[in-house]
């Protein structure tokens, strides 16, 4: 536990949130922590870190909001200031992609596209190691 209350999930993170598996199926530690310990997520809401710290489980420190709460309350400009992806890659108009609900996530086309090959790959060796079993 850090000195703000928060619970920070130390295992592995994806985007500064935690993230685990079980039984194979991919989970946010936010979510898992309040199904845990509150109860059910009420259906259309989604669980936004007060303390705006995405690695945080700490009940108390988490809300069940809507989509467009949760949105609000990304600091003004946050997704604006990135001028490279965390690969180095520039985000130019060109170079980046804009996703999720209302598109308003940039993602870096560069590494998109590598991501989409990589999986690709990925499917086609299985599919091959399946062929040869």
């Amino acid at each position: 536990m850090e000195l703000n209350g928060c619970w920070s999930w130390c295992g592995y993170r994806s985007n500064g949130y935690g993230q685990l598996r079980i039984d194979r199926t991919p989970y946010v530690s936010h979510r898992v922590a309040w199904l845990s310990l509150v109860g059910p997520i009420p259906e259309g809401l989604q669980i936004d870190h007060l303390c705006r710290n995405r690695a945080c489980c700490n009940p108390g420190h988490l809300e069940p909001v809507t989509c467009s709460i949760n949105l609000r309350r990304i600091p003004k400009g946050t997704q604006k200031l990135k001028s490279h992806c965390i690969q180095g890659h520039e985000m130019t108009p060109k170079n980046t992609l804009w996703q999720g609900k209302g598109k308003r996530r940039r993602v870096c086309r560069a590494c998109r596209s590598k991501w989409n090959a990589d999986q690709h790959l990925k499917l086609k060796l299985r599919k091959q190691h399946a062929l040869a079993a």
